[in-house]
């Protein structure tokens, strides 16, 4: 059974081919930093929610 693909493992074997096709590398770690950013801000949505902050 192969294993399972993620955007980690699309990375770690982009490496020997960033020289010679750069898009491996950006399109899965752009991707990757897209869906830390979106759990970033929904995290400080959350917080400030239920904080009751009012924020501008």
């Amino acid at each position: 059974m192969p294993p399972a693909p993620s955007w980690g493992q699309m990375i770690a074997a982009s490496t020997n081919w960033y020289a010679v096709v750069p898009t491996y590398f950006l399109i899965p770690g752009a991707f990757l930093f897209l869906l830390v950013m979106s759990f970033t801000v929904l995290g400080d949505r959350l917080h400030s929610m239920l904080d009751g902050e009012t924020r501008s």
